[in-house]
């Protein structure tokens, strides 16, 4: 009697460890299953506030390509920005993390320029890229933000080119 009686009370703490166990993997379960969820709609709600257009005219100077990009969303962009340009011969020339490069300057400034925050584009603000003059001849052009938020544009020289 007495062996059944430690017998049934191992079997009941078996029980209660196994319960346990299993009740706390299902709790960190749900709890990634949580953080995950709420992690994928930040990213959605930043994305569908995100929008951008990019300028079809540019600007080359003795150094550099200028693009404007402005943000015509209802969320600020924070950089990287990414940009790829296709040149007459069709090569296409990806330039990553286009704020953080040599090749990247931002100088313009005025009532539609990156003002308010630095290194943020808000809302109505645009921004100009600077890359280092090419020595090829720019067609086309895309920009893309962190969220993959894109725009894209044939370049039609409407500035002045020296």
């Amino acid at each position: 009697m007495a062996s059944n009686l430690i017998t049934g009370a191992i079997m009941i703490i078996l029980i209660l460890v196994a319960s346990y166990v299993i009740i706390g993997g299902i709790v960190n379960t749900s709890e990634t299953l949580i953080k995950a969820h709420y992690d994928a709609s930040t990213i959605i709600s930043e994305q569908i506030g995100t929008d951008i257009r990019l300028n079809s005219s540019y600007y080359i100077d003795e150094k550099y390509l200028w693009l404007y990009v402005k943000n015509v969303g209802r969320t600020s962009i924070t950089y990287p920005l990414d940009v790829l340009i296709i040149d007459t011969s069709n090569y296409p020339r990806y330039f990553r993390n286009v704020d953080r490069g040599p090749e990247y300057v931002e100088t313009e400034s005025g009532p539609d320029f990156n003002t308010i925050n630095q290194g943020i584009l808000d809302p109505g603000e645009t921004v100009a890229i600077a890359i280092l003059k090419p020595s090829w001849q720019p067609r086309w052009a895309e920009v893309i933000t962190k969220y993959g938020v894109s725009s894209s544009a044939y370049l039609l020289n409407n500035l002045t080119h020296q």
